[in-house]
Formats: structure tokens, C-alpha cells, sequence
């Protein structure tokens, strides 16, 4: 899943953790909570998680 989008929303920490309002699924990702999915349900409403 290589998208030529990696600089144009990338975390300068690398990569952030994001949880999908939809299964309550929370991943990482390098990508702006912009363009990204949820990767088990699909859903595109993703939230960053702060407890950081």
C-alpha cells in the first residue's frame, strides 16, 4: 500500500496513533488522520489518541 503521499502528511515524530470512530480499532500510522482509513472496518473517521 505505497502511496507517493508519504511527505505530504507525515508526523516529524514518525509515525502517530489514531483510533477509528466507527470499532474503536486503534492503530499507528505515519500518514496525516486526513487521508488515512481504518484498516479493520474501513471507516475514514479516525481521531488521534493523546495520551502521550
Amino acid at each position: 500500500m505505497s502511496t507517493d503521499r508519504d511527505e505530504d502528511g507525515s508526523d516529524p515524530t514518525g509515525t502517530r496513533t489514531l483510533r477509528c470512530s466507527a470499532c474503536d480499532r486503534v492503530f499507528e500510522t505515519c500518514h496525516d488522520p486526513a487521508i488515512v482509513h481504518c484498516p479493520t472496518c474501513g471507516y475514514r473517521d479516525v481521531q488521534p489518541v493523546d495520551d502521550a
